[in-house]
């Protein structure tokens, strides 16, 4: 009877055993899994702002120097800026943590600046501040992808 007692005892603790061992594999595997996902928006976001800011680039080279820039262009490059500005708010979303580590919403505000420059006719200013954006947002992705250390930044 005492065997058969220990042999009991034993495969019950074989079988917590087992069923401890799977719930923790499939704990893992979630935060693996939810930990990739995090990364494919962050990365997706990445991709989009920058598609986005080359975008509005290419349109602000456009514009003469000297003198009066086409309604239209102009029209094109301000819709531009207005999706490197969304963009970059869906950015902040998936990657800004509050309380330090990206200065994302310092290049919210530099969009929004270039944005309201852009609309008051100083084109050069505004290009000034669209090309700073482009500059914190290439900074926080090489924080945000481990290429430069957080404390640099400050």
């Amino acid at each position: 009877m005492t065997s058969a007692i220990v042999g009991l005892i034993g495969a019950a603790l074989g079988a917590l055993t087992a069923l401890f061992g799977s719930a923790l594999s499939e704990r893992r595997q979630a935060r693996h899994e939810a930990a990739t996902w995090r990364r494919d928006q962050r990365a997706a976001a990445y991709d989009g702002v920058f598609h986005a800011l080359t975008k509005a680039a290419s349109y602000r080279h456009k514009i003469p120097a000297g003198g009066t820039p086409d309604e239209a262009l102009l029209q094109q490059w301000f819709d531009d800026l207005v999706e490197v500005q969304y963009r970059l708010r869906l950015l902040t979303a998936h990657c800004h943590r509050p309380g330090g580590g990206t200065s994302l919403p310092v290049a919210v505000q530099q969009m929004n600046t270039a944005l309201a420059l852009l609309g008051v006719g100083d084109l050069t200013k505004a290009a000034d501040a669209a090309d700073e954006t482009a500059e914190l947002i290439a900074r926080c992705a090489r924080i945000d992808m481990g290429n430069e250390p957080a404390a640099a930044w400050r």
